[in-house]
């Protein structure tokens, strides 16, 4: 009895492994970066990568905010951009597609100009805000390597 007991649980644990080792897993990633400007202001990135990974291939999409605050420690405007990776572990990364997103938070800060694009491993969103007459640029991009790491 014991016997047949043990392999009715060895085979049942074989069958949960070998039918759940193809079962999609989540986890998130998130790195924050500080940048000062010439103004007292400063920029707050934030990369935010949560990925589901099927095998070897893998899909990753992942958003870059950076969050402007000036002087006064307050947040006057925000810019992400998100880009999604088609990742064949340790062959090759592609970047398959990427959108942008603005939002002002304080009175004086307006649009300029803002494009993004994909190529190859790579999203790139250029945002242009203009402040008191002034027009600043600030670039920010996601890039995928090879084995899925995203920076």
């Amino acid at each position: 009895m014991k016997i047949k007991l043990t392999y009715l649980l060895l085979l049942g644990f074989l069958l949960t492994t070998c039918f759940t080792s193809n079962i999609s897993y989540a986890t998130t990633n998130t790195q924050i970066i500080t940048r000062m400007d010439s103004n007292g202001g400063y920029w707050v990135e934030t990369i935010t990568t949560p990925q589901s990974i099927y095998g070897t291939k893998t899909q990753k999409t992942s958003t870059k905010t950076t969050k402007y605050y000036n002087a006064n420690d307050e947040l006057c405007w925000k810019y992400s951009l998100t880009a999604t990776f088609s990742v064949n572990t340790g062959v090759s990364a592609t970047c398959t597609d990427s959108s942008a997103k603005l939002s002002i938070y304080k009175s004086g800060y307006s649009l300029y100009n803002e494009k993004h694009s994909h190529s190859g491993n790579k999203a790139t969103g250029t945002i242009k805000i203009k402040h008191n007459g002034v027009v600043k640029a600030k670039t920010i991009s996601l890039t995928c390597t090879k084995n899925g790491t995203i920076s």
